[in-house]
């Protein structure tokens, strides 16, 4: 945040206080993931839809080199 934004608030302690409760809440928790200390739990339920939809990249990339070999 912005410190203009911050000093301007009412009782700023307060909002940034709830706002880290709430980011804190939404961190990824799982041990098995590799990036677990700084994802967001959103963020991994996407990438994991994601990795579900799509190949995986070496076929993609195999794929793309047959198209333009």
């Amino acid at each position: 945040m912005p410190l203009e934004y911050v000093t301007s608030l009412p009782a700023p302690a307060a909002e940034i206080s709830a706002l880290s409760a709430f980011v804190r809440g939404l961190r990824h928790r799982e041990a098995s993931y590799s990036r677990v200390g700084v994802s967001l739990e959103p963020i991994v339920r996407v990438e994991d839809e994601l990795h579900a939809l799509m190949p995986p990249i070496e076929e993609l990339a195999a794929r793309l080199t047959r198209v333009l070999a």
